[in-house]
């Protein structure tokens, strides 16, 4: 056999197998950039999902004081109406007292006015009896006889 010969159909072998072998290699190659282009869309995926989740959590986080601070306030206005309302009602009361007192002085007073009018009246019917009496016994005295 002619080693020329038999070199043509080496140098084909051996092409192939440097073809196959750069083959693979550029597969591997192409390989590896994809999965790291695959593994970096992934992680900016997860990059956007996770700002995502930040965002809608914030959004609820804030959603959640903002109906907490309404229900605060809708509170408080309970509170100071209820307040309002209790202070109202005190001074409703307090005057009620007032008027009340002031209508049982008042008729404290009538009550002493009459009682004053009518002790006057009786201390003069009571003079007057004294008087009557007095009289009376006067003038039994100058009309009995004198017996001694």
């Amino acid at each position: 056999m002619d080693w020329q010969s038999l070199g043509t159909p080496i140098a084909a072998v051996c092409t192939a197998i440097l073809t196959y072998l750069g083959t693979r290699h550029v597969t591997k190659v192409e390989r590896g950039r994809e999965e790291a282009r695959l593994a970096e869309k992934a992680r900016d995926d997860a990059l956007v999902v996770e700002q995502a989740l930040s965002a809608a959590h914030e959004k609820a986080r804030a959603a959640i004081i903002s109906e907490r601070n309404e229900l605060l306030e809708r509170w408080q206005r309970t509170l100071d109406e209820a307040r309002d309302d209790r202070q109202r009602l005190l001074q409703e009361h307090r005057a009620e007292i007032a008027r009340i007192r002031q209508e049982a002085r008042d008729e404290v007073a009538s009550v002493r006015e009459s009682a004053q009018l009518i002790i006057g009246e009786l201390r003069g019917q009571v003079m007057q009896l004294r008087s009557d009496l007095q009289a009376s016994r006067d003038r039994r005295r100058y009309d009995l006889p004198n017996d001694p």
